[in-house]
């Protein structure tokens, strides 16, 4: 049986005394929050990950990765932006960004291994949670099916007659 979960938290014994840098710490303690609360998700990204998990577990006696501190990883790649080597600096770097991704002491995913992983998990799952995050949004309240918004771009362009 392979571990999808790291369930033991770590101690919060360093608030920040900028504001800016605690509306960083809720965003992720936020996105901490709806994962916990939806574990349905991490089973849907374990399911695609389980076998290539366990290829770089019997590779390396030192690979100690979850299923969830990869969902996790993505998740922070696609807030700030980065690209995967840039993903695994920023990590390496902050212990706020290691504990969210459930690595706060361990040694971290080198960007290969990274990207091996996230690419295994299908396009299939990501619709499955897309739609176990719109469903958890209506049970919530945070969404209703009251109003569409669109968004559009105009670009403006020269118009040759």
């Amino acid at each position: 049986m392979r571990r999808k979960r790291n369930l033991q938290q770590e101690f919060n014994f360093q608030p920040s005394n900028l504001k800016v840098t605690n509306d960083y710490f809720r965003r992720y303690a936020a996105i901490d929050a709806m994962l916990r609360e939806n574990q349905e998700i991490v089973d849907l990204v374990h399911a695609d990950l389980e076998k290539t998990i366990e290829g770089e577990r019997k590779r390396s006696r030192r690979f100690d990765y979850t299923s969830e501190t990869v969902l996790r990883m993505i998740i922070v790649q696609m807030i700030e932006g980065l690209s995967q080597r840039a993903l695994v600096i920023r990590i390496d770097d902050s212990y706020a960004l290691r504990r969210f991704v459930r690595v706060p002491h361990a040694r971290m995913m080198d960007f290969s291994t990274y990207n091996r992983l996230k690419n295994t998990i299908e396009l299939s799952t990501w619709k499955q949670v897309v739609r176990v995050l719109a469903r958890s949004a209506v049970v919530d309240e945070r969404i209703t099916g009251e109003k569409l918004r669109l968004d559009t771009t105009a670009v403006e362009t020269a118009r040759r007659c």
